[in-house]
């Protein structure tokens, strides 16, 4: 059977961008955002956005707290053990594009795949 596993979010940044790098050189930002759920008055859910390479640039030169944007890409799922040796979950939306959508950039500026 084929999947497939593709997520679409409009939402209001909720940290300002970090980046790095990791052990490769591959340049990494990450950014958590806030999105309404239909049905959920008021309680917005949180998720980690993870840009790569040239998208983790612009993301991290132009994205700021509180800006509106429209992430898409695909959803990743992992588990890991914290300091005090308690198993979690983590969710992460790993993005293909992101659409600024504040209107302070009198524009939306598209950041398309091929940069990602």
């Amino acid at each position: 059977m084929t999947s497939f596993n593709l997520c679409t979010l409009i939402g209001r940044v909720g940290t300002e961008p970090e980046q790095r790098e990791n052990h490769e050189g591959v340049t990494i930002t990450r950014f958590r955002l806030a999105f309404d759920v239909p049905g959920r008055d008021k309680e917005a859910q949180w998720l980690t956005v993870v840009c790569f390479k040239k998208l983790a640039d612009l993301v991290s030169n132009y994205v700021k707290k509180g800006a509106w944007v429209l992430v898409s890409g695909r959803l990743s799922i992992s588990t890991y053990t914290d300091k005090q040796n308690v198993e979690k979950t983590a969710v992460e939306l790993l993005a293909d594009n992101v659409i600024f959508l504040t209107p302070k950039a009198k524009a939306a500026l598209h950041i398309p795949e091929e940069v990602a």
